[in-house]
């Protein structure tokens, strides 16, 4: 039980005669029935799908912050049960209280020699510590990728594994289900995060000694597109920058693959693409072949991310959990804080904006108003066909302007790119959106503004990334 800082420990189950009785023994914490309290028998089952696992990721917020609210005496302690065959429960009583059975004591430190076979350790381990670690190895988790992809996309054993071992460092009692490691890896949480799927076998790169590009052909074109426009990852979908009629930079596409969005700029500007698009690099021109774009993870995140002058983690209460961000040494990001409740994108605004996460409907309503009278804010969405069932959609429905509208300003539907982009216009906001890999883009509204914002986004959460100022 709890993984790595369980040490072996767990519950016991005992089987012995007692003066010709057979007597059969439960220990275990009470913490298991804390957790079954919150859980029901959501740990008895593996997802089987992305959207499973995504599911898993909102129940393991929710539960966690439940928990949270336990004192420590409830979620402390043990639990004895002993199980005799008897006709009547008195008889059963009777069979019991003539043994030393339900004596705590008797396994701890036993004074009667046939008690001495089940001498019993225990471990103690404070509610603070426990809770953090149990943070920590689901931000891990996070980081990895297992909750992210398409919902459609079946779980594979590493991804099944990875969440049923948070179940037990959650305090899941795993009972008759094994939860040995059986890869030959190291264990998950030592992992180091990348851009490939945890379930994805390794690929293998082709290499080509083709120097030649004819200029006119629809595949030189996707090449180039994929090389030198601006593309980023929004949690698991690839987006681009465009200019717009007023020369602004504006987010275009949203595709599962840099590949299928170099085929929808193709399709929207064809060989207009060079003028069109944000660009990072000079079409048709010899380089070092490598490429610079921010779906690779930066070498020295501290360096990058200190030009933004980000606020410390005193804005949040003292207490709050706070990570690692991979790939720095001096940032922090909130884990658990931001309530996963399907607001967390307007509740992380809130927090920027007013200072508390409570105001998050005074967001939504805000941004869903300024929506209403910017639609080309919105057409990117509007048009997107790489997206088969979107979030905001029961089936059949169709996507329009007013049926977006409508959903967006009910309490608990996901925000998006176009919200995000609309927060920042009304509020004047400037953001860093930090994602699992590493990469990072910008999206503000004024040129050098005086004060930037961090966000750390798993493809399905928000949480706030914070320089580290350690407490006095």
């Amino acid at each position: 039980m709890l993984l790595n800082l369980g040490n072996g420990y767990g519950s016991l189950k005992l089987e012995f005669r007692f003066r010709g009785t057979l007597f059969k023994v439960k220990v275990y914490p009470r913490l298991v029935h804390c957790i079954k309290a919150t859980s029901g028998k959501g740990m008895l089952y593996d997802p089987t799908t992305l959207k499973a696992c995504k599911a898993k990721e909102t129940s393991f917020l929710k539960r966690v912050e439940k928990l949270e609210t336990f004192s420590d005496l409830n979620l402390g302690g043990l639990r004895l049960e002993v199980t005799v065959p008897a006709l009547t429960l008195q008889e059963a009583q009777a069979k019991v209280s003539s043994t030393p059975l339900l004596n705590l004591y008797e396994y701890l430190s036993p004074s009667r020699e046939e008690m001495l076979p089940y001498h019993m350790g225990i471990k103690f381990i404070k509610k603070e510590r426990y809770l953090a670690n149990f943070k920590n190895l689901l931000h891990r988790a996070q980081e990895l990728g297992v909750f992210r992809g398409k919902a459609t996309k079946q779980a594979g054993p590493t991804r099944k594994h990875i969440i049923y071992d948070l179940g037990l460092a959650m305090g899941w009692n795993p009972g008759l289900r094994n939860n040995i490691w059986t890869f030959k890896q190291p264990q998950w949480w030592t992992w180091v995060p990348s851009t490939k799927d945890i379930d994805d076998p390794p690929e293998v790169q082709p290499t080509s000694n083709l120097k030649f590009k004819d200029p006119l052909s629809k595949d030189t074109h996707l090449e180039e597109i994929e090389r030198c426009v601006k593309m980023y990852k929004r949690g698991t979908l690839w987006r681009s920058l465009i200019y717009n009629e007023g020369g602004k930079k504006v987010p275009f596409g949203s595709a599962q693959t840099q590949l299928k969005l170099a085929n929808l700029i193709w399709t929207r500007f064809k060989y207009d693409w060079t003028t069109s698009c944000y660009l990072e690099k000079t079409p048709f021109k010899e380089d070092d072949g490598t490429h610079q774009g921010t779906s690779q993870p930066p070498k020295k995140l501290d360096q990058d991310l200190d030009k933004y002058k980000i606020k410390g983690t005193h804005m949040v209460p003292e207490g709050t959990f706070l990570a690692e961000l991979q790939g720095t040494t001096s940032y922090r990001m909130t884990s658990g804080y931001i309530k996963a409740d399907g607001n967390c994108q307007f509740r992380v605004l809130s927090k920027i904006i007013y200072g508390t996460q409570n105001r998050h409907l005074n967001v939504r309503t805000e941004v869903v108003k300024y929506l209403e009278h910017h639609q080309n804010m919105v057409e990117a969405i509007l048009a997107t066909k790489e997206i088969p069932a979107h979030p905001l959609l029961s089936r059949g429905q169709a996507l329009t302007f007013r049926t977006y509208l409508t959903q967006m300003a009910r309490v608990g539907t996901w925000g998006d790119d176009a919200t995000l982009s609309a927060a920042v216009s009304i509020f004047n906001l400037s953001l860093v959106i930090i994602n699992p890999d590493r990469s990072y883009f910008e999206v503000n509204k004024v040129n050098n503004p005086p004060q930037w914002h961090a966000l750390y986004y798993t493809g399905n959460h928000y949480e706030l990334v914070l320089k580290f100022n350690p407490r006095a």
